[in-house]
């Protein structure tokens, strides 16, 4: 009974210490939150494995309806995923932009996962991962969107490069850039369908930005404000 007595306290001291050890490296800043850094090794496997475990008990609860990849649900699925999800997942033949690639965790390339499942990956759409960089889209988008959303995902991987241009041009979204053209500094721009360069002029401040194709044009009163304002 002492024995069991010496252990019960010795792990309290040892879990107590370990705490004010935590706090301690806390407050004098000595805790990497770099996003250029990674976790050590055992956290990084701990902290992975516990997400795939949380998502793939999520996604076996979840049931998609019965026209979740039909032509109308892919196709909305595409027009959402070239709009939110290419800048930092990439797509067949377009690499993530620099905001995809300078975030930790590395989001994952999806063109290459063919054998993602429907159920966990609606369940990442809606609900996000959290501290991973990935938004819960469940707050902005309605259910029929997360699921077309991830039945797109999940078909994506088995499109080649100029079959995914292709359906995006028919869907009348901004045209993927191919992976072969090398355009680093407006990389992030030309995926989302902004044209950095129209407007551009000779030292008179910033360019004017043209919007993304899928948002609304201004109304001309919007561009003109009326007289004796401002």
């Amino acid at each position: 009974m002492r024995r069991l007595a010496t252990a019960a306290v010795t792990l309290l001291v040892a879990l107590l210490l370990g705490g004010a050890i935590l706090v301690t490296l806390a407050y004098a800043g000595l805790v990497p939150v770099a996003a250029g850094q990674h976790h050590l090794g055992l956290v990084e496997w701990y902290l992975e494995t516990a997400a795939d475990r949380a998502v793939d008990r999520g996604g076996d609860r979840v049931q998609a309806p019965p026209d979740v990849n039909s032509p109308e649900m892919l196709r909305l699925g595409l027009v959402h995923y070239q709009t939110i999800c290419v800048t930092c997942h990439g797509a067949p033949g377009v690499k993530p932009s620099d905001i995809g690639a300078g975030l930790y965790p590395d989001p994952p390339r999806l063109a290459r996962r063919k054998r993602a499942r429907i159920g966990p990956t609606y369940w990442i759409v809606k609900n996000g991962i959290r501290d991973s960089g990935m938004p819960a889209f469940g707050k902005t988008q309605d259910e029929r969107e997360l699921w077309a959303i991830a039945a797109f995902t999940v078909a994506m991987p088995h499109l080649s490069a100029a079959e995914y241009a292709q359906r995006a041009k028919e869907a009348g979204v901004p045209t993927p850039v191919s992976e072969e053209m090398e355009h680093a500094e407006h990389g992030a721009e030309r995926i989302l369908g902004l044209d950095f360069e129209k407007g551009r002029h000779d030292g008179q401040g910033s360019a004017p930005v043209a919007a993304p194709s899928y948002l609304p044009a201004p109304s001309p009163a919007a561009s003109h404000p009326p007289h004796g304002t401002g």
